[in-house]
């Protein structure tokens, strides 16, 4: 199963008694949280199944549920199982790229914009929002691994930001990328005047 960092992930845990006697007082944990309650008599050959749940760490992980019970006699009887829980981080990323930094005033300059989901989960409704207007986009979706690059232009100078977003297993991210496209500085801009005085 797949979950986000810090999710609450529910799973079953499903216990046999193996043996020739009756079990009792059957109960079901994990490390985090418990298990709802199980059975209090458990028959030989019988079955029973625990509805459990716990928390995602950061990265992928193994949680583990036990189970606790004792025979007629009071000796206590445990069984642990696991489930694999691989954690996912949806991400996207988003660069501008321009060939000159410092252009003519009021030059139009071609921007080109990547947009990338390097995670392994599909991020839907992305959309590249901010200045330029002239690169704003949306996609309906951005498989894993995918990577989508467009052009657009925009008359120097520019100092703005661009920012991809989109929804990622139930939570909003996003991303942002600065452009700044400088103008020349003429003489005329930068001539003193000395005057007599």
């Amino acid at each position: 199963m797949t979950a986000l960092p810090g999710q609450k992930v529910k799973f079953s845990t499903t216990v046999t008694n193996t043996g020739d006697t009756p079990l009792f007082d059957l109960r079901a944990r994990t490390t985090t949280d418990g298990c709802n309650t199980t059975q209090g008599r458990l028959a030989p050959g019988a079955t029973a199944t625990a509805d459990c749940a716990t928390q995602a760490g950061d990265e992928s992980g193994m949680p583990t549920s036990t189970v606790t019970a004792t025979d007629k006699l009071g000796k206590k009887v445990e069984t642990s199982t696991s489930v694999q829980v691989k954690v996912i981080n949806p991400q996207l990323t988003i660069t501008a790229l321009w060939p000159k930094d410092r252009v003519e005033d009021g030059e139009l300059v071609t921007i080109t914009v990547t947009v990338g989901n390097p995670s392994a989960q599909p991020i839907s409704d992305v959309e590249v929002a901010g200045e330029p207007a002239a690169c704003r986009r949306t996609l309906p979706v951005l498989q894993p691994r995918e990577r989508l690059t467009c052009t657009c232009r925009a008359a120097a100078p520019v100092n703005s930001r661009l920012t991809v977003s989109g929804a990622g297993a139930g939570n909003v991210i996003s991303e942002s990328a600065v452009v700044r496209i400088d103008h020349h500085t003429t003489a005329a801009e930068t001539r003193f005047h000395r005057f007599a005085v």
